[in-house]
């Protein structure tokens, strides 16, 4: 009997090339929503618009043929577009026929991901809709150590001290955004948040680490962590791993400790929310995204049911999918639409119920790709923040401020290496000193 082949990670090289054109697929993908999302632009469209971006850009690269049998690989949409307004926590991802529109001002999230060869990128954003789209910035204009270009973390949407010159230079000549002040404070707790949590991605560090400095964040800016939202390590074709982050625990949820490990990927999901509890709730509109229990089978008696099985079982058999358009001629859906109910009922497929916060609440969402390597971690999703937003608030506690003024990335590997450096020098000359022979008159004074 072969023994199976060992589980490749990011110890290989091709592994950590495919995650980052994921990456970068990702990254167009956000920004053409982005560019897209002007007021009364379709939800739908903009979900569209997600989706074909990564679909497009997969189609362009590795079409060489792998292995023996000369199979083409995997690539595409590893989460379908999902569009969050103002109190919408999550998975929004209309049909046409109940579409809604963006106006100016919404506070817009955008989730999605890509994947090349089952090896996945998730990402998400929160902007502002405006007559020119989402316009982003690096980061707040705020004085923490990421904010300087040094101490930028290596990302695949990040140039460098040049790129990061010019946009906080934008910055500085953009008129603010006319937003709600708990809005604001809810996309810098999710921001700030984010960036912390992304200087806990070490090896040694634990997920209850994680979930406290979510709760110490929110707090500085009177926000709650919303609940039920984890964070998973990923693995080839895998977006929701055994290692698990909880951003808050409950009576009703728990999960057990673990540390973070070398050569390992994580997707960190940050939700924050205006309201004081961060309970969420499915709202009263339909679910089009799911998921293929791949366990569970059954003989599914109505047409359209067999024939939605059939498409989720070629196009998206591991990973989430949305109902609009995954049947081929099927412009208004109805295959999808009949079809589905059957499926859930039999528990062929897991739903991704769409999440609301209670009406006048705003709801910020971050979320990245992040590969732990044995001496840095790297984010390799870009995390933009909407340009011209402020908040009156601030970071507050001493033990996160300590933690986000902390380098991050490549910048961080070079300053371990260059104080490794430092006490080698020290330790050399201390050596060298003490092989010095001493002469007659200092070796007598010493005595």
């Amino acid at each position: 009997m072969a023994e199976e082949a060992p589980e490749r990670n990011i110890e290989d090289p091709d592994v950590i090339t495919k995650y980052k054109t994921a990456a970068e697929i990702a990254n167009q993908a956000l920004s053409a929503v982005a560019e897209a999302a002007k007021p009364g632009k379709s939800v739908a469209e903009l979900c569209r618009i997600g989706d074909e971006t990564i679909r497009s850009r997969c189609a362009a690269v590795f079409n060489k043929a792998k292995g023996k049998k000369r199979e083409p690989i995997g690539k595409g949409v590893a989460f379908p577009t999902c569009i969050g307004i103002n109190n919408c926590a999550g998975h929004f991802s209309p049909l046409e026929s109940e579409d809604v529109t963006v106006k100016e001002g919404d506070i817009c999230s955008i989730d999605l991901g890509a994947h090349i060869d089952g090896y996945v990128a998730l990402l998400a954003a929160t902007g502002v809709i405006s007559a020119g789209g989402i316009e982003w910035q690096a980061h707040p204009p705020e004085p923490f150590a990421w904010s300087n270009a040094k101490a930028l973390d290596a990302t695949s949407s990040t140039g460098g001290a040049n790129e990061t010159e010019t946009m906080q230079v934008e910055v500085a000549e953009t008129a603010q955004r006319t937003i709600p002040e708990r809005a604001a404070d809810a996309l810098y707790a999710a921001y700030y948040a984010a960036e912390a949590v992304l200087r806990l991605l070490r090896p040694g560090c634990t997920n209850t680490q994680v979930t406290e400095i979510l709760a110490k964040v929110a707090a500085d800016f009177s926000c709650s962590v919303v609940e039920g939202v984890l964070s998973h390590e990923m693995k080839r074709y895998v977006i929701d791993g055994r290692r698990v982050v909880l951003s808050k625990p409950t009576v009703d949820q728990r999960v057990e400790e673990c540390q973070f490990e070398a050569n390992t990927v994580f997707s960190i999901d940050v939700v924050m929310s205006t309201s004081e509890n961060g309970k969420v709730k499915p709202g009263d509109v339909r679910t089009t995204v799911f998921k293929r229990a791949i366990e569970r089978d059954y003989l599914l008696k109505m047409k359209a049911s067999r024939q939605l099985l059939n498409e989720v079982n070629r196009s998206s058999p591991v990973f989430p999918f949305t109902l609009r358009g995954i049947v081929p001629d099927d412009p208004e859906n109805k295959v999808a639409r009949l079809g589905i109910g059957e499926m859930q009922s039999h528990g062929l497929v897991i739903p991704y119920p769409v999440l609301y916060e209670k009406d006048g609440q705003y709801v910020a969402r971050f979320k990245y790709t992040a590969l732990i390597l044995p001496s840095y971690t790297q984010r390799i999703t870009t995390m933009p923040f909407p340009m011209g937003v402020t908040s009156t608030k601030k970071i507050q506690d001493a033990s996160v401020r300590e933690l986000l003024e902390q380098p991050v990335g490549k910048e961080a590997k070079r300053l371990r290496k260059q104080a490794a450096r430092a006490v080698m020098r020290v330790d050399d000359d201390e050596d060298a000193r003490a092989a010095v022979p001493m002469d007659d008159d200092v070796a007598m004074q010493s005595v």
